[in-house]
């Protein structure tokens, strides 16, 4: 409730403004992070590397947007603090990174971290990014989306989602069941579709997504000035445990040296 950024709609000043202390971020970790533009009215996304063993192999790519919106999807004065959509798969992604950092472990695959700008408007800062990629004949293992991982519905038990709508049904059934054997998760299929993963599916990436929910989305602050961190149902341990599978999800298809 307390964070100086009243809104990080991708139209507002402050979208720069994060993006740059995500860059700040990834940098101190050792990561070299650009700030990657695509529109002259939106903020960029940010884009770090962590280099693996073999430079020739595939890709991987993991990503999470830093935009928020409120029920205005373009207002820049409105109250958006965007803590679980999608800050929470932001913020799990800084972690992974810094975990990453901390333990000096190495990948046999190169690893860039997305953080995306103009996702509540369109998936447009990932459309931008996926279209560079193939343009740029880059070739990748997979692209790996975390967006709304931290809302736990009162009563249920703490769960992942792994959809197969809007991805690739094969990649997602091979997470839903690699999943169990590194977390205490419910696993299931939910009926969602929409984040950046999307991006990468149209240019002809394989693309999975992590969401909060084996069902389908029961937020009641979802695109609300209420999406705060301190409020029922907002579960940072399910956030953290969600982390784990994403970050065994790398180990496996990046191939921890």
């Amino acid at each position: 409730d307390n964070s100086p950024f009243h809104t990080r709609n991708s139209y507002a000043d402050q979208a720069l403004d994060a993006a740059k202390w995500i860059q700040s971020r990834m940098n101190s970790l050792g990561m070299s992070s650009t700030l990657s533009s695509f529109r002259d009215d939106m903020g960029p996304n940010v884009v770090s590397v962590l280099p693996g063993k073999d430079p020739n192999l595939p890709v991987l790519v993991v990503g999470a947007h830093y935009d928020s919106r409120g029920r205005s999807s373009s207002s820049t004065t409105e109250r958006a603090p965007g803590a679980n959509d999608d800050g929470s798969g932001s913020s799990v992604l800084l972690e992974l990174a810094t975990v990453i950092a901390d333990a000096k472990v190495q990948f046999e695959h190169t690893i860039h971290f997305h953080f995306y700008c103009g996702e509540e408007q369109g998936l447009i800062g990932s459309r931008a990014e996926a279209r560079k990629y193939k343009a740029d004949g880059v070739k990748l293992v997979a692209m790996l989306q975390a967006d709304m991982v931290a809302y736990r519905k009162p009563g249920e038990p703490m769960q992942v989602g792994l959809p197969d709508r809007g991805t690739t049904p094969e990649l997602a059934q091979y997470l839903r069941e690699l999943v169990p054997n590194y977390v205490d998760l419910v696993v299931g299929t939910p009926n969602v579709c929409c984040s950046d993963q999307q991006s990468w599916l149209a240019e002809g990436y394989r693309a999975a997504f992590f969401f909060e929910r084996a069902g389908p989305l029961t937020d009641p602050q979802y695109h609300a000035p209420g999406d705060l961190v301190e409020r029922e149902g907002y579960d940072i341990e399910q956030a953290t445990e969600i982390g784990k599978a994403l970050l065994a999800s790398m180990a496996t298809l990046a191939k921890l040296v």
